[in-house]
């Protein structure tokens, strides 16, 4: 029993020498000290856990709305190309009077597409429609379109061209 005695007397002035502030003194308080260390422990690593759950949650959120605000950009962006369609006037640079076809100076590079409705206007005045059959990168080949050429008045170059009803 003195053995056991002087070897706790041994490991407590072993503590003292380790932890001079006084706060452990004995070889209980030290194992107190660690069963609480171990709790706050199990604690930090509880919240290290939530906090990383909430992580990903906010991860996964933030990649939705990036995709959602990606997807309005690319609507955005779509809708400027059409507005500036419908503001594009054109002009016509050349007319084939018996073949009935005209060419344009506007073509895929303006954001002309094939879907496109074409009017011939001179003045205020519109004086025919055009159905695009070929589209280049800067240029429009169109058909006029027979019932909707003005009595009495050809299409020549010079006339604008307007894009109607892009939508």
């Amino acid at each position: 029993m003195k053995k056991v005695e002087i070897e706790k007397k041994e490991i407590d002035l072993a503590v003292q020498k380790i932890f001079p502030d006084g706060k452990i003194k004995t070889s209980e308080d030290l194992q107190a000290t660690l069963a609480m260390l171990k709790e706050t422990l199990t604690e930090a690593q509880t919240k290290k856990t939530e906090l990383t759950a909430q992580l990903s949650a906010v991860t996964q959120s933030k990649q939705g709305d990036v995709a959602k605000v990606r997807e309005e950009e690319k609507y955005q962006m779509q809708r400027a190309q059409k507005l500036a369609l419908n503001g594009l006037i054109a002009t016509v640079i050349a007319v084939n009077k018996e073949w009935g076809f005209v060419m344009v100076n506007a073509g895929r590079q303006h954001g002309v597409s094939p879907e496109a409705s074409l009017l011939v206007k001179r003045g205020n005045s519109r004086i025919a429609r055009l159905r695009i059959v070929n589209l280049e990168e800067s240029s429009v080949i169109a058909d006029l379109v027979d019932e909707s050429l003005v009595k009495g008045i050809d299409v020549q170059p010079g006339d604008k061209v307007i894009f109607e009803n892009v939508q």
